[in-house]
């Protein structure tokens, strides 16, 4: 074999191998946008005596229990050092994440103290109602204090959205701007 046939050979080779690379990137490109489309004819509204899911919506009467709680960020308000307060974004979001629903809402710890105590006067059951992080007697308002008591807060929050009976009372659904 000569130099210029083994480099017509190599070249050849080289060639099928960028084929082979194109054609497996287009399947693999063509397949995603393939699954796109069954996905987005999937959310049509079918006319076949079955009935659609309906996501809830503000119109439909949301339930606590069924959505998913988080405590998203702590923030520092106020104008002055004494009238500083911390904040917390709580977000409620209902559905999957293709098609949800959410809701924010931003609360001061006297709020979730308030909402802890009628929690306590409405429920049947008090050794259901979850505890609050503790109330610091020395206003603390350093991130690593602040991070703790948010994820206290979310664990308190999760309690009581996870219980039905908790869920439902009026008190947690004022709370939570439910209708």
């Amino acid at each position: 074999m000569n130099v210029v046939t083994l480099q017509q050979w190599l070249l050849f080779e080289a060639d099928v191998a960028l084929y082979l690379a194109a054609g497996l990137s287009f399947s693999i490109v063509s397949g995603f946008l393939s699954w796109c489309l069954l996905v987005t004819r999937s959310f049509k509204p079918m006319n076949d005596g079955h009935q659609d899911v309906v996501l809830p919506s503000p119109a439909h009467g949301l339930n606590l229990h069924d959505a998913s709680v988080t405590l998203t960020q702590v923030q520092l308000l106020g104008e002055d050092a004494k009238e500083t307060f911390a904040s917390y974004t709580i977000t409620l979001t209902w559905g999957s994440k293709l098609d949800s629903h959410s809701k924010l809402l931003r609360k001061r710890y006297s709020e979730f103290a308030a909402l802890a105590v009628a929690i306590k006067t409405e429920a049947k059951d008090r050794a259901a109602v979850p505890a609050l992080p503790s109330k610091s007697l020395i206003r603390l308002l350093n991130p690593a204090y602040l991070e703790k008591r948010r994820q206290g807060l979310e664990l308190f929050m999760h309690q009581v959205a996870s219980n039905p009976k908790l869920a439902n009372l009026p008190s947690v659904r004022q709370f939570c701007a439910l209708p």
